[in-house]
């Protein structure tokens, strides 16, 4: 199953978005070793890892679109 992006970010607070929003998204992942073409990757501050640090890793990997926090 494949979701809108617009859809899924309807109902949160969005501050910038830099791109397209026209892209159907296959999964979600806050893990960017598990990111996958088609992905929504959630970047989340940890208490150990500042996963912002992948975001390079996500794109390359095909993540769609980023959530940043």
């Amino acid at each position: 199953m494949t979701v809108d992006t617009e859809r899924l970010l309807d109902r949160v607070e969005v501050l910038e978005i830099q791109g397209l929003l026209q892209a159907l998204i296959a999964a979600l992942s806050y893990d960017s070793i598990k990111v996958a073409p088609g992905s929504f990757f959630i970047a989340l501050r940890g208490r150990g890892t500042d996963v912002h640090r992948f975001l390079d890793a996500a794109e390359t990997d095909g993540a769609a679109v980023a959530v940043v926090e």
